[in-house]
Order: C-alpha cells, then sequence, then structure tokens
C-alpha cells in the first residue's frame, strides 16, 4: 500500500486503532522508571561506540549531532521518559515494528515480532508508533505518524508531548544506522550503495532537529 500510495487516512487510522487496542491489553510492566532511562542510555552510548568504529562509512559531524541531541534530551527531558514508566505506559510490544510488518487486513494483522527478545519488546507504545512512523515517513509516506498517534491516543488515553516522540525517532534512527552499517561490515557485497545510503539516512534524522 506505501509502495502504490494508497496508505489512505482511513486505512492509517485502522492500523492505530488496532495497534491502541492491543496496547490497551497489555498489563503494564512493572520497570523502575530509572531503570528505564538507563537502559535509553546505554543503548545510546553502545550504538553511538560501534558507529565511531567505522569512520570511513559513518559522518563523524553527524554523529556527534546524533548523540550530542539525545544525551542533551535524556539529561534534560529524563524525568518525562521516568514519568511514562511510573504511568504504566512501559508494555511487552512487537520490538520490531516495520510497514513489512503490518498486513492492512480487515482487521489489519500484525506479524514477525521479535520472538527471541523479550527485553526488546518491552518498550514504551509510543516508542513502537513514532518507529512505525518514521519508517513510513522513509518510504513515501510522511504524514502517517500524527494518524497513528490519534487513534492510538483516543484508545489508550494517552496524548504524548511531540518533543518525546521526536526523541523516540532519533533513538531508533540510530539504531537503525547501526544495522545499515552492520550489513556493510558482514555483507560488503550485497548492494552496498543502498546500505550506504540507508546508513546516511538515519544518521541524518537521528540527527535532526
Amino acid at each position: 500500500l506505501i509502495g502504490d500510495g494508497r496508505l489512505d487516512d482511513a486505512v492509517v487510522e485502522g492500523i492505530g486503532v488496532h495497534l491502541g487496542d492491543f496496547y490497551r491489553a497489555q498489563p503494564a510492566l512493572p520497570l523502575n522508571p530509572g531503570v528505564y532511562v538507563e537502559g535509553l542510555r546505554r543503548t545510546i552510548d553502545g550504538e553511538g561506540a560501534i558507529l565511531a568504529t567505522a569512520p570511513e562509512w559513518v559522518d563523524a559531524e553527524r554523529l556527534s549531532a546524533a548523540l550530542r541531541r539525545q544525551r542533551e534530551f535524556l539529561n534534560r527531558r529524563g524525568l518525562l521518559l521516568a514519568e511514562r514508566a511510573s504511568a504504566g505506559r512501559i508494555i511487552e510490544g512487537h520490538g520490531d515494528l516495520r510497514p513489512e510488518h503490518v498486513c492492512c487486513l480487515e482487521p489489519p494483522v500484525i506479524f514477525d515480532c521479535l520472538e527471541f527478545s523479550r527485553e526488546l519488546r518491552m518498550l514504551d507504545a509510543v516508542d513502537e508508533l513514532a518507529y512505525l512512523g518514521l519508517e513510513c515517513a522513509r518510504l513515501g509516506q510522511p504524514g502517517t505518524l500524527e494518524g497513528l498517534l490519534a487513534a492510538y491516543g483516543a484508545c489508550c488515553e494517552d496524548d504524548p508531548p511531540a518533543e518525546l516522540v521526536r526523541f523516540y525517532q532519533r533513538y531508533r534512527a540510530l539504531v537503525r544506522a547501526k544495522l545499515a552499517l552492520w550489513h556493510l561490515i558482514d555483507l560488503p557485497h550485497d548492494r552496498p550503495a543502498k546500505w550506504r545510503t540507508r546508513l546516511e539516512t538515519y544518521l541524518t534524522i537521528a540527527a535532526g532537529p
């Protein structure tokens, strides 16, 4: 649907409602707020360290900007993230919710969750939606996120601030940049131009405003 431009508002709303119903049914995970925030910090630091090992592929200025922005948000708005955990917004979700994992039937079908890692499935539902919206925008559907959040918010009585959504998108873009780098390293002859472009795209998003 994304490829041929048929991901219209009604389809997006249906996906958002379906996901909202799913998230609302999940029990809140008893995750210590401080542990949640520090887990995000460790991931950011770890992804940054891996990306910094490949200066031949990774633009040092963009990486530095991405890490600076995300660390600044943690330092400035760590309480907001902690409050997400305190409010019971951390649930067990899909873990890798990209457009190719959504089948637009009636009702929608979501598949291929990260079965191998419960830890990676333990997240803020808004983080997961921000990631899905990011991937839809990268594939040419930039307005998807707003519809997803509106439908989810109505289902779950949640109105996340825009800065939180943007942080989660930068965070996910950094993770995806690392995965693109790993692809370049492990499979150097598998469409390197594609993965180099993808790495640069994700780094630009991670460093963006």
